[in-house]
């Protein structure tokens, strides 16, 4: 029973949310293949919680589908080796790039885009669909000032504003 107990405890910790873990939100094979800590301190951790609580989770629950999460939290180390924005919210836990198995990221991006019209989140910091990679990029403001940001990147480092009326 002790085991069960110390089980039970360590998967409760480990939970961000009703479907999402911290290990999947630091995954990285990346920082797997060249031995880099790609663990959160306790304000990203608070922060990559506030990210599944407010948008990742009820995104999930509307969806009534899994969301992958193919990058998400990205420590310093682990943000330099892939090249990533110095100032990304990835690297203070605040985004998350996801993926939704036989959706496209311009159907998910427009689902996200629904889903906060319908209340079922609250909205989002930044929504960028990149078309290169099919994946989009979700973030919340731990502030609470969520810009409501949609974007659309059709090539690395290339933006565009809104195409979602």
């Amino acid at each position: 029973l002790a085991l069960l107990a110390g089980a039970r405890k360590a998967f409760a910790v480990d939970r961000l949310g009703q479907y999402f873990t911290l290990a999947e939100l630091t995954r990285s094979a990346t920082a797997t293949e060249e031995g880099i800590d790609n663990s959160p301190n306790e304000a990203q951790e608070a922060n990559l919680r506030a990210l599944v609580q407010n948008v990742l989770d009820p995104l999930r629950a509307w969806l009534g589908v899994p969301i992958y999460v193919t990058s998400g939290f990205r420590s310093a180390a682990l943000n330099a080796a892939i090249n990533g924005a110095d100032d990304s919210q990835h690297s203070r836990g605040e985004a998350a790039d996801i993926k939704v198995s036989g959706m496209s990221s311009a159907q998910l991006a427009e689902k996200i885009v629904e889903a906060r019209s319908d209340g079922a989140i609250p909205g989002f910091d930044q929504l960028i669909h990149y078309g290169q990679s099919g994946h989009v990029h979700v973030s919340w403001d731990p502030d609470g000032s969520q810009r409501q940001a949609i974007l659309y990147s059709p090539s690395p480092s290339s933006y565009q504003g809104s195409w979602i009326a």
